[in-house]
């Protein structure tokens, strides 16, 4: 599958970005100009009605999804090599809890 990011160099994107680059994913990352009020733009509010990064979308079917942890864990869960059995509980949990910390803590903590 192919993707586009749609990103800010300081912002959650950076941990979408080392997830894409980990499964090996083919994507453009198109950066979001803050300045030039490309959040208001008319098309970015298509493509995530809050304005905000990151948004992933699936350049062969249009879709596109915003929120870190959703994106992560649908990176995860297509490639097969992140995202466990969902038959075993734990294993599922302890997956989350990867997910929760690179889309919450390892972002805030490292502003980056």
């Amino acid at each position: 599958m192919s993707y586009v990011l749609y990103s800010y160099p300081d912002c959650a994107s950076h941990v979408v970005r080392m997830v894409l680059e980990e499964i090996g994913a083919e994507y453009r990352d198109e950066i979001v100009q803050l300045s030039a009020g490309s959040f208001s733009d008319k098309d970015f509010l298509r493509l995530n009605p809050r304005g905000m990064v990151p948004v992933l979308a699936d350049v062969s079917t249009g879709a596109t999804l915003s929120e870190t942890g959703a994106i992560l864990s649908f990176l995860a869960e297509q490639s097969g090599r992140l995202s466990p059995d969902s038959s075993d509980a734990m294993a599922r949990a302890l997956y989350l809890q990867r997910i929760y910390f690179l889309s919450n803590t390892l972002h805030a903590d490292a502003q980056i």
